[in-house]
């Protein structure tokens, strides 16, 4: 008997456990079908008459017997009732049922129709357009409704909302390359073509009316600013609004009569790449958490650092206040001896008894000084960005004295206020930030608000979604030489794969050796060379090897093979020009690259590197949208420092041919430069240059002068935008999304990659035809062939047949043989005292989880079957994780909802279990009944025959 029920055939299990287990609902089954002392003497018929038992369907059953929506509240109230949760959450949850919720907007919806019903001026568009209006329906039919739904009206129309959203997501990219193109120094160079710049004119006149025009669509839609859906009443729209306003205002710019005012029309250009984030869904959801949501606490951290920065700037003020003047001349002892001129010291040689003079200058540093409050706030703020301390410090421990020229360490206690400052000003109010941001982000995706078990869930969900089946061939190969290479690639622990992995260590580090001897000493790079080619040859092998085992198509089903086709051959193919010809640079080059890719081949054989380059994919579209975000931005202000600052001379500190805002791309670089905090400062104060260092003129394009408020509120709104924030919703995405690759390291993961490669071994001999799904009658094979952390078997592997067989032997019985167990002599007492040793209540426990598994996967199985990631991430739900402490509060009442669903798939089986019970041993009994009757006749016939033969 328990072979017929052991683990090695589930199928049995199953059968036994839906037959059987059905005490629960034998109660319910008696009350329903009035079955009083025994079941056996239940008429048949009306069994029959009752149900048809080959065609039923459980599902089927489900969705009759009970109304959806019933089923949904009914399901959460008891969910809620089993959850041992806070009572006032509970007691929300309970009170505002869903019902009630959906209730309550529609009672909600019918006073806002009857509202406007009642007061019908108040839903028309510009006082003019009634909902019923044609022209108001045609606007409402091209464009979705700014704030909610419409309550009257028409809703948008998929294909021409998403035409004119296309349509105008164009032009705003259109328009801002031309406004790229359109630099201040391609206007200069233009003027003797006036031509090409009215067509420019004549294009951003183009794009306004455009953009007016859809203005005017959704106003006359939904109305500007009074009506229920109004265009203003969407924060987006008032950004979309403003734009179209300075649209028109730097269109005008050229009539501007100042400088001033035609440099301010020229910065409104940059607002048209914000209309970027608009159109981008996902752009505009990240651009809110970064800016708007997170504001308010953003703004209390630079409250707080300028809690820290002021004291310092007073105190800096009162005691540095006019001492950091000093002399160019360095002979010059004080102010009083800083006149007339002095001889300029020149490296270069110079004609004997020639000599340049230069006159004598009494001046502060070029970018700093405490001689106010506001420059001493100025350069320590400039200092929390890691920039220019080292200078300031130099400074102040050169102080003599009031108008004394300075002198190397002539006062070195100074230097202490800098560097505390600095521990204290720049790593706090860096760290402030950069906390504030990552608690706002955190809160923003809800991560700040999970417990451990919630966050290990969520993150190990994150990475199970990247998984995909073994990408093997259908049929194992049957050539001899195909099956070998076949068994070496897909063993992942096994020798080939092992002496693959030192291939390519030993082949880094070679690759470390590199020096510039290789140049010098002719030998050493022609060995070197022909080393690489040994490894590109046994690289050459191991694809081979792939290709001969697995086949051309599951070989490039799998992407780590096609970047080592491409890396290989071009490693081998620019490694054989350089050794055949002639060494050219490009080629030489090329050979590194491709060489230095291979190393990038140890990612997928390292398993915390695969964890960690899983995540990043995994991560990746979050990562995207922050860069993405960073990158309008960036561009926003690209365009306003190109408007403004495109025609300023050269500084004399940092701006040079490569530092400079003159065109695009240098202007980008020159970006990215400073969010990084590199030299912005000084860059700064070079683009504050005014009259008379400058040439000024009414005209702009004549001008090459900056503007000090210009400067002080681009580089230093930049540099709080790019460094503090951008940088630290960076660091809070990568940190937040990497946080399980930590806990990997640390041993604190719930599953590691050798349990994964146990799972897809197990999918791929069920999964024969690679689809990517298993269907109904194949679950129980495939739990039959897990193990480890998925093991799936109703008892333990010290219980299976192959165990028992072998440690209840005869002494003179042979080994266990699968193929032929009878041959097998068996000492039936040590198997009955094996036996004894199981766990019942573990056995039942199992046989329970198997059950519902089996009805869970049923009902979340599509036409195909059930997939892949479907059935990893409901066994490791299963296997992995207590529901009640993983799962957030929304994922916990679906699962009670899909939990209450297997309950009553799982009863359902129990009950036809024990009907298909009934009504075999109905017909047993009617057997034995007319067997009965048969022997009857029979006996009673024989008696005839004798007594006729008598």
């Amino acid at each position: 008997p328990y072979i017929n029920i052991t683990a090695d055939d589930q199928s049995s299990i199953y059968q036994a456990e839906s037959k059987s287990s059905f005490s629960n609902a034998w109660h319910g089954f008696k009350k329903y079908f009035n079955v009083e002392k025994s079941y056996a003497a239940y008429p048949l018929k009306n069994i029959r008459k009752s149900m048809t038992f080959d065609a039923l369907n459980p599902l089927e059953i489900l969705n009759s017997s009970k109304n959806k929506d019933e089923f949904q509240s009914t399901a959460t109230a008891n969910a809620l009732q089993r959850l041992q949760v806070d009572p006032s959450v509970l007691e929300a949850f309970v009170v505002r049922k869903v019902e009630n919720a959906r209730d309550d907007i529609v009672e909600r919806q019918a006073q806002k129709r009857e509202f406007i019903m009642a007061h019908p001026m108040y839903d028309k568009s510009l006082w003019i357009f009634s909902p019923s209006n044609r022209i108001r329906r045609w606007c409402q039919l091209i464009v979705p409704s700014p704030r909610g739904q419409r309550t009257f009206g028409t809703q948008p129309s998929e294909w021409y909302s998403a035409f004119v959203s296309s349509f105008i997501f164009l032009c705003v990219a259109v328009n801002v390359v031309l406004t790229i193109y359109n630099t201040p120094v391609y206007q200069l160079s233009q003027q003797d073509n006036p031509g090409r710049l009215k067509l420019f004119m004549y294009l951003d006149w183009g794009f306004t009316f455009f953009f007016t025009l859809e203005f005017i669509i959704r106003i006359v839609a939904d109305g500007f600013l009074l009506t229920p859906n109004a265009y203003l009443l969407n924060g987006w729209n008032v950004l979309d609004f403003f734009v179209l306003i300075t649209l028109y205002m730097a269109n005008f710019g050229t009539f501007a009569l100042t400088s001033w005012l035609s440099r301010a029309f020229r910065a409104f250009k940059a607002l048209r790449a914000l209309r970027l984030i608009n159109l981008l869904p996902s752009a505009k959801e990240t651009f809110s958490a970064i800016l708007f949501t997170g504001l308010p606490r953003i703004l209390d951290a630079a409250a707080l650092g300028l809690c820290l920065i002021v004291p310092f700037a007073l105190y800096g003020q009162n005691i540095f206040q006019g001492l950091f003047y000093s002399c160019n001349d360095s002979g010059a002892s004080g102010k009083m001896a800083c006149m007339f001129e002095a001889s300029l010291d020149m490296q270069a040689p110079m004609p004997d008894g020639a000599s340049i003079y230069m006159p004598r200058v009494w001046q502060n540093p070029y970018v700093y000084s405490f001689d106010s409050f506001w420059s001493g706030l100025l350069i320590l703020f400039e200092i929390c960005s890691g920039e220019g301390w080292i200078n300031v410090l130099i400074t102040s421990m050169s102080i003599v004295g009031r108008d004394q020229n300075s002198q190397t360490d002539a006062s070195q206690m100074w230097g202490i206020f800098f560097m505390a400052y600095n521990l204290a000003g720049s790593i706090f109010v860096i760290s402030l930030f950069l906390g504030v941001v990552i608690e706002n982000f955190s809160k923003r995706n809800g991560t700040a608000y999970l417990t451990s078990d919630q966050r290990r869930w969520l993150d190990l969900k994150k990475l199970l979604s990247q998984i995909r089946p073994a990408k093997r061939p259908k049929v194992p190969p049957v050539n001899h030489v195909r099956r070998w290479c076949f068994d070496l690639v897909v063993d992942k622990t096994g020798r080939f794969y092992k002496i693959m992995t030192w291939v390519i260590t030993i082949n880094i580090l070679v690759l470390c050796t590199d020096s510039v001897l290789d140049d010098e000493v002719q030998a050493l790079s022609v060995a070197k060379r022909f080393i690489y080619l040994g490894f590109i040859v046994v690289y050459l092998f191991e694809i081979s090897v792939k290709l001969l085992g697995l086949g051309w198509y599951s070989f490039r089903q799998n992407l780590w093979n096609l970047y080592d086709l491409i890396v290989v051959f071009g490693a081998a193919i620019t490694l054989i020009v350089t050794l055949s010809f002639s060494e050219l640079q490009l080629n030489v080059e090329a050979q590194k690259l491709f060489m230095t890719a291979i190393c990038f081949k140890l990612v997928q054989r390292s398993d915390s590197l695969n964890q960690l380059f899983t995540t990043m994919a995994a991560s990746a579209y979050q990562i995207l949208n922050v860069l993405a975000v960073w990158l309008i931005v960036m561009i926003s202000y690209a365009i306003m420092f190109m408007e403004i600052f495109g025609l300023t001379r050269y500084g004399s500190q940092a701006t040079t041919e490569h530092v400079n805002f003159r065109g695009f791309a240098v202007a980008m670089v020159s970006l990215v430069r400073y969010s990084t905090g590199e030299g912005w400062n000084t860059v700064m104060h070079d683009f504050a240059i005014e009259a008379p260092n400058c040439v000024d003129a009414e005209n702009f394009l004549e001008s090459d002068c900056g503007s000090v408020a210009w400067a002080y509120f681009l580089f230093l709104s930049f540099n709080i935008i790019s460094m503090y924030i951008f940088t630290g919703i960076l660091v809070a995405v990568v940190s937040d999304n990497f946080a399980y690759v930590y806990q990997i390291a640390a041993n604190f993961s719930l599953v590691n990659r050798e349990e994964i490669r146990k799972f897809k071994n197990a999918w791929a001999e069920v999964d024969v035809e690679r689809t990517g799904y298993i269907q109904q009658n194949d679950y129980v094979r495939f739990w039959q062939k897990l193990s480890g952390m998925f093991d799936l078997k109703a008892y333990s592997e010290e219980f299976s047949i192959q165990n028992l067989m072998q440690e209840c032997r005869t002494v003179d019985s042979p080994s266990f043989v699968v193929d032929d167990p009878y041959k097998l002599k068996v000492d039936v007492a040590a198997l009955n005292q094996k036996l004894q040793q199981i766990d019942r209540r573990e056995v039942h426990q199992r046989r329970r989880l198997l059950n519902r598994l089996f009805w869970e996967s049923v009902a979340s199985e599509s036409s195909k079957g059930i997939s892949f990631n479907n059935m990893l991430l409901m066994l490791a739900q299963y296997k992995l994780i207590v529901p009640e402490n993983a799962l957030v509060l929304e994922d916990l009442l679906q699962n009670a909802k899909k939990q209450e669903t297997v309950e009553v798939l799982v009863n359902i089986e129990r009950v036809r279990g024990l009907i298909w019970t009934v009504v075999q041993r109905k017909k047993f009994l009617q057997h034995l009944e007319a067997k009965k009757n048969i022997e009857k006749r029979a006996r009673t016939a024989l008696c005839k025959y004798h007594h006729l033969l008598s």
